[in-house]
């Protein structure tokens, strides 16, 4: 699928941000950012699912479908590339969800939920946590291997299908009378988000982060006992990884306050009819 990329204005400052601002030195540090970004994104997309509910072009129950990634913030490289934060990119009735949406604010709201990503910045190669950069096993594109490994896009029981699951247990809760009238307040759609945020994506995406720990620790157990010591250094870092990852989701506060409140905001230019 070919990817859609922002403003040339929006990639320089997502270049300056990623250099200067907020750089990333090590695997550690890429795995921290990009498990936070996906927990507070989902959070995000839940509390989006909510202010959708009843909207006058939606009758009945949504169906939640993935895709594979479709908004990208950034260009990457095939040693450093971007990767995305959330597992996929979702449909609602088989359409972008940001149809569903008429101010140019609320759609760049879904697109930024979609594309946000992390990198390494451009020297990567000089930073201590990637000191052995000529090995092939210290290369930042380890953290978009292990999450093509976390997503299991076409095996299941990985984060595509936990955000799936998410999902579909969000829009079950719905009226979907596509009446027009919205069905919730910011108290009840900070239920709402909490809900299923805690109950459903972190005890679903700890069990996907879990499989491919388990998965990994297997593969280096095999490395160990044909003595292939570059094969276990790769896939050690491949745990450290996953298990980073997992770390952040056991352990991230999301303030769902804030994530409501901001939606609502930034949706509130939107007039049904």
């Amino acid at each position: 699928m070919k990817r859609i990329f922002p403003t040339e204005i929006e990639q320089r400052n997502s270049h300056k941000l990623r250099n200067l601002v907020c750089r990333l030195s090590s695997h550690k540090d890429m795995a921290s950012v990009s498990s936070h970004l996906r927990n507070y994104n989902v959070a995000e997309l839940i509390g989006l699912v909510g202010i959708l509910d009843s909207h006058p072009k939606i009758k009945g129950v949504p169906l939640i479908s993935a895709n594979p990634a479709k908004y990208q913030q950034t260009k990457g490289t095939v040693s450093n590339p971007f990767t995305h934060a959330m597992p996929c990119y979702l449909l609602l009735n088989k359409e972008d969800m940001k149809n569903f949406f008429d101010s140019a604010k609320a759609k760049t709201v879904v697109d930024r939920i979609f594309g946000m990503g992390v990198m390494a910045p451009d020297n990567w190669h000089d930073l201590d946590g990637f000191k052995s950069s000529e090995n092939k096993s210290m290369k930042p594109s380890q953290v978009n291997i292990v999450d093509n490994i976390n997503e299991r896009y076409r095996f299941g029981d990985g984060l595509v299908d936990s955000l799936v699951m998410t999902m579909n247990r969000a829009v079950g809760r719905g009226s979907w009378e596509a009446s027009g009238v919205h069905q919730h307040n910011l108290s009840s759609l900070e239920d709402f988000v909490y809900h299923h945020y805690n109950h459903v994506w972190r005890q679903n995406a700890f069990g996907a982060y879990s499989i491919t720990s388990d998965n990994l620790q297997k593969k280096q157990q095999e490395a160990k006992e044909s003595n292939d010591q570059d094969r276990i250094d790769i896939i050690q870092q491949r745990i450290d990884i996953v298990d980073e990852q997992r770390r952040v989701l056991q352990q991230d506060t999301i303030n769902v306050k804030e994530v409501v409140r901001n939606l609502v905001s930034d949706t509130a230019g939107e007039k049904w009819e």
